[in-house]
C-alpha cells in the first residue's frame, strides 16, 4: 500500500518529525508498503504529530487540513498522546480502556523510544527489580514506597528525560540504562497517560515489564503472559512476592521479551504493524472523521490534557 505522512503542526517540526518516521518506513523489513508524496497517490493518509499540536486539544488544526477535507476515508492517525482525543481512527499509544474503541483504534508502541537500551540485552542482571521514573502520583506514589534487598527505586522528578537538545549533563539516562541492565523486571505504572516508554524499553533491551496500569490497552498480537507480568494497581504492595515467586523462569521470559520487541515494535517493524492496523481498520468500514459534541466530559479531558501537554518526564 502507498503512504503519505501528512502532518499538521508547525512547519519546524512537522519536517523533523516526517523524516524519522520516514526512516523507520525505510528500515521495515516486510517491504511491503512505501512513502508517497503525493496524498492523491496513497491508499492511506497517516498523520503523525497529534502529539505536537499542544494547545490545540479541540484539534481544529487537524480537522481543517486539506488531507482530513479531501480524502477523510483515508486519513488516519498515529496518536502517542497521553490524553488522546478521538477524531480520527488509528494507532493510539494511550487510549485508555474506558474510551477505547476497536471499530475505531488499534493499540500500538511509540515509534522512537527517548533512551538507547539494546545494548543492556547483554548485561546480567543483579537486581529482582527497578523503578525510575518522576512521581507523577496515583499508583507511582505506590511504586515508590516500595522496598526490597535487591531493588533500586528512585524517584527522577527533578530531571526531564525529553529535554533532547542538553543531551545527558546529569548523566540520568546513561544511569537509566545501566539500571535496566542489570535489572530482571522493570517495573512500569502508568503516569499521566495509561502507556509509558519504559514499558517498550523493558521489552527492547530484554527485560520483563511489570505493567501496573489498569486501564493500558495492550497491542494485539504479543503473547504478554510470556514476555510480561500484569498487577493491578491496587495491588503494588505484593510486587515483591510475585516477582520472587517467578523468578526462576525470567530467562524465558527475557527471551520473549526481546523477542516481542523485535517482531512486534523495533525501527525494522513498527511502520509495518501500524500501517497493517490502520489498513485493517480501514477494510471494515470505519467512519473516519468522528464529530464532537462539546459536552462537560470533553472540556473536562481538554483541560486535563492542555495542563499535562507541556509536563515533560519518563
Amino acid at each position: 500500500m502507498n503512504v503519505y505522512l501528512a502532518t499538521a503542526a508547525d512547519e519546524t517540526w512537522s519536517r523533523g518529525l516526517r523524516a524519522e518516521v520516514h526512516a523507520v518506513a525505510l528500515r521495515d523489513r516486510f517491504g511491503r508498503h512505501s512513502i508517497v508524496d503525493d496524498p492523491a497517490d496513497a491508499g492511506l493518509i497517516l498523520f503523525l504529530d497529534a502529539h505536537q499540536l499542544l494547545g490545540d486539544w479541540r484539534m481544529h488544526t487537524l480537522r481543517a487540513h486539506a488531507c482530513v477535507r479531501l480524502y477523510p476515508q483515508k486519513v488516519f492517525v498515529y496518536d502517542e498522546r497521553d490524553e488522546p482525543r478521538d477524531l480520527l481512527p488509528g494507532a493510539y499509544v494511550c487510549m485508555p480502556r474506558a474510551r477505547f474503541d476497536p471499530r475505531r483504534h488499534r493499540a500500538v508502541g511509540y515509534y522512537k523510544l527517548k533512551t538507547e537500551t539494546l545494548s543492556a540485552r547483554e548485561a546480567t542482571p543483579d537486581l529482582l527489580f527497578s523503578f525510575q521514573g518522576r512521581n507523577t502520583g496515583g499508583v507511582r506514589t505506590d511504586v515508590l514506597a516500595l522496598r526490597h534487598t535487591r531493588s533500586l527505586i528512585q524517584d527522577t522528578s527533578q530531571h526531564d528525560f525529553f529535554e533532547d537538545d542538553l543531551g545527558d549533563p546529569t548523566g540520568i539516562r546513561d544511569q537509566y540504562r545501566v539500571v535496566l541492565g542489570r535489572s530482571k523486571f522493570v517495573l512500569c505504572p502508568r503516569g499521566v497517560g495509561t502507556s509509558s516508554f519504559r514499558l517498550f524499553e523493558a521489552l527492547a533491551c530484554g527485560r520483563v515489564p511489570v505493567i501496573l496500569s489498569d486501564e493500558w490497552v495492550a497491542p494485539r498480537g504479543v503473547d504478554w503472559a510470556s514476555c510480561s507480568v500484569r498487577i493491578a494497581e491496587r495491588d503494588v504492595a505484593a510486587v515483591s512476592r510475585r516477582l520472587e515467586a517467578i523468578e526462576e523462569v525470567w530467562p524465558t521470559m527475557s527471551a520473549a521479551a526481546a523477542a516481542a520487541y523485535d517482531e512486534w515494535f523495533g525501527p525494522e517493524v513498527w511502520f509495518h504493524r501500524v500501517v497493517e492496523n490502520c489498513a485493517e481498520l480501514q477494510r471494515a468500514g470505519v467512519r473516519n472523521v468522528k464529530r464532537q459534541g462539546f459536552t462537560f466530559a470533553y472540556w473536562r479531558a481538554g483541560a486535563r490534557y492542555v495542563r499535562h501537554a507541556a509536563r515533560g518526564g519518563h
